[in-house]
């Protein structure tokens, strides 16, 4: 696939009782890939609103963690769980789930 958006990448704090987004991101111009997602990721994730959700994938080897924000413009999206990573020897990517900030 071809990237779609280049994101820039905001990791969770948490300090105390209080969670913020680092005001500075942690990845920036990163290459992606994101769709409105299929039918059967929308099965495995049904509290999530099928408006909001969304696939990801990233090309590079990167570490992206559940709960972080990619940025791509006036575009937010925040990771859903934990990315799978597949590793060949022909190709490298990261698959998601992200929910769009409405």
């Amino acid at each position: 696939m071809l990237p779609t958006h280049t994101v820039d990448v905001y990791r969770l704090t948490k300090t105390g009782n209080n969670q913020e987004y680092d005001p500075t991101a942690v990845i920036t111009g990163l290459d992606s890939t994101i769709f409105p997602a299929q039918t059967d990721i929308l099965a495995v994730y049904p509290e999530l609103p099928a408006y909001a959700t969304y696939e990801v994938f990233v090309y590079q080897p990167v570490t992206l963690e559940n709960a972080d924000k990619l940025k791509s413009g006036d575009d937010e999206y925040i990771i859903r769980g934990v990315p799978t990573v597949y590793d060949t020897s022909l190709a490298y990517y990261q698959r998601m789930v992200a929910e769009k900030v409405i």
